[in-house]
Formats: C-alpha cells, structure tokens, sequence
C-alpha cells in the first residue's frame, strides 16, 4: 500500500479489518478522504491509485461506502463510472467492481441486459456474474408482475365482499377505542406500504438536503428506508420530524456519534438511516421478539436485518401471502425499488418492531383490573 496517499492506505486498512463487522473506523477516514481527494470523477482517481493486489470486494466496498458518505452528485458520478466500466468492457477488475456493488447497475432492465449479455458473450471471467445478475432481475421482474396482477384480483375481490380486511387481534371481550384505532392505522399502513410496489424507485443512497418537516428525496429514487417512510407519510405520520424530535432530545441514545461521527442531529438523513430507526422504534414502538416462526410476525411489523459487511435493511410486513408459501411478504427496497417478496428469513433478523404514530397509547390486555 506503499503507493496510495496516507489517508486511502488507512480507509483500504479499515475495510479489511472491518468487512464482518460495522464500519464504524472507516466511514469516520472516509469523510477524511472526500476532503482531500474531493468528489470529481472520484471512482476512477480512486481505481488508478489503489494497487491490484488489493482484493476487488475491499474497491468494491470502498464505493459504496462513498455513495453512503458523499453528495448526490458524487453517488451519481459513481454510479455513472461503473456504468461506463461495464459498456467499455475491457478491466477484468473494473468489471469485478462494477458487478458486485449493492444495487444492480442500470436503472434501465433493457439497457442492463443488453450490456451484460455481450459480457458474458465475450468474457468468460465474468459470465457467470453476469448470467446471474440477469436471471435475478428477471425474476424480481416477474414477481413484480405477478404481484401486481395478484393485487388487481385481490382488491377485486375485497371489493365485492368476497374478502375481509386485516383485523388486529386484540385480547378482551370488548376493543378501548385505544385499540380499535390501531386496527385501522395497521389497514390502512399495510395498504399504504403495498401499495408503493406499484412505483418505479431507482436505488439512490445520496445524501441530500431535503425540507423540513414534510421533507423527501425525490419520488423516483430513495433507499430501504425512504419506503418505510414514505408508508407511514401516507397515513399521517412524518417520521422525519418524529425521529429528529427524539434524536435532539436524546442525541446520546441514537448512534450517531458512534457511527458517523456527528455530533448533532441532521434532519436531513437521521430518519433515512437504519440504526437510528431501529432506536426509535424501539424507544417509541415496541420492540417485539426476535424468532425463527413466521407466524410471530404481523403485518404492519417492521423488520430489520443484517445483510453482512456493514450493511442494514429495513422492511415491513404486509397482509399477503407469496402465492406457494403460508408466511406473510416483506415490503421492501433492496436495490431494485420496492417489491414485495417472501423473504423473511433471508438475512439475519437483527430487530422486530411495531410502531403505530406519535399517539399510540399501550393497549390494555387483561380483561379486568383489581385495586
């Protein structure tokens, strides 16, 4: 690592150490990095300067970890590098790093295909990632579709009276008002979040300034979060301004200092980060239990997972069943906008909460009270 500057060999050093772990060292030198290396055509300054016997995966990494930490300009500069990486075709290493990042590459499924289909025609090296990329696009593609029929048929049928709506069960022989509230804000979340499938969402991890309160990035892009958000908005609850009333009352409860170095809230992204969700959920909601059966997850349930290598993701549970399973879908955006999958049990569940707006009040549940 003799050839890089101090600052890069230390962020290279940090994803090796950390790569199983949060990259707690490395986001802190990579805002030192962005200082000093700047944003401007940042992948390919980076990709020249990093030696090849560094693994690809640490590139790789690297990347996302500057479309987390950088501007919206510079997430899409990269995004737009690799992109060009690919369509030029000619480092087996650049096509490596392009290939393994966290979103799929072109927004464009057509345009993806195309390009990856002459990859894999004329590079073996990578034929089998791109083979890959485009049977699991296709696939999230047909679900997609399917899904979207399976919905037209269902509020066909929930129309005519032949279907009941989601009922929350709740203990007692007779339901506080308390409780029947909930039950509609859980239908009508549940609606809220099925019905954001239905929207074309580019990945887009940039951070950027965004009003307050009310505030969103642009509809046709966001992250994990900005679907959990987006589903609570629609049914009354501005999770921006929830959580950064909570987080500037409490800034030691929430990891912000600990992960990304800040030392006072930012409305403009502390709601959009997972960890900070699973906080205020927690403090707010009820954190429910973590456990291997299905049927212990509800929807309106909001369910965190670690996918590896420092990365989180958030989903919520919804009121339809995959057509050959008997467990409940997941709502959610993992790269391709947000689709609505059976996947559960697909990652490691790291939290499991329940979280009904500003003025939920905790339902009693024994029939009877004695003084």
């Amino acid at each position: 690592m003799d050839e890089m500057t101090p600052i890069l060999s230390q962020v290279i050093a940090a994803i090796c150490r950390e790569r199983d772990e949060r990259f707690d060292d490395t986001f802190q030198l990579v805002q030192q990095l962005l200082s000093e290396y700047g944003e401007h055509d940042l992948a390919n300054r980076l990709f020249a300067e990093i030696p090849r016997d560094v693994p690809f995966e640490v590139v790789t990494d690297l990347l996302g970890i500057l479309s987390w930490s950088g501007s919206d300009a510079c997430v899409h500069e990269i995004g737009r590098t690799t992109e060009g990486w690919l369509k030029e075709g000619k480092d087996n290493r650049k096509l490596q790093i392009a290939l393994h990042g966290e979103a799929y590459p072109f927004a464009d499924i057509a345009e993806m295909e195309r390009i990856l289909s002459h990859l894999a025609q004329s590079n073996e090296h990578v034929r089998g990632r791109c083979l890959l990329l485009i049977e699991q696009r296709r696939e999230q593609e047909k679900r997609r579709r399917r899904h979207r029929r399976f919905s037209s048929v269902r509020r066909l049928l929930r129309g005519l009276g032949f279907m009941t709506p989601l009922v929350v069960a709740v203990v007692g022989q007779s339901q506080p008002a308390e409780a029947v509230r909930r039950q509609q804000f859980t239908r009508d979340l549940v609606a809220a979040a099925v019905e954001r499938t239905h929207h074309v969402v580019r990945y887009d991890p940039g951070y950027l300034s965004i009003p307050y309160p009310g505030g969103d990035v642009p509809p046709e892009t966001g992250v994990c979060t900005d679907e959990v958000i987006r589903s609570y908005r629609a049914v009354g609850v501005d999770l921006q301004v929830e959580v950064h009333k909570d987080i500037a009352a409490n800034f030691a409860a929430y990891p912000s200092r600990t992960i990304w170095r800040l030392e006072h809230p930012d409305k403009n992204i502390d709601h959009r980060r997972v960890p900070n969700l699973m906080v205020f959920f927690r403090r707010k909601g009820e954190a429910l239990p973590i456990t291997n059966h299905a049927e212990d997850y509800s929807p309106g349930d909001l369910v965190t997972w670690d996918l590896g290598g420092g990365l989180v993701h958030i989903g919520m549970v919804v009121d339809q069943k995959g057509l050959l399973g008997r467990r409940f879908m997941i709502v959610h955006n993992i790269g391709e906008g947000p689709k609505m999958e059976d996947v559960l049990f697909n990652w490691k569940i790291i939290g499991h909460y329940r979280y009904f707006g500003p003025t939920a009040a905790p339902i009693q549940t024994n029939r009877q009270h004695h003084k």
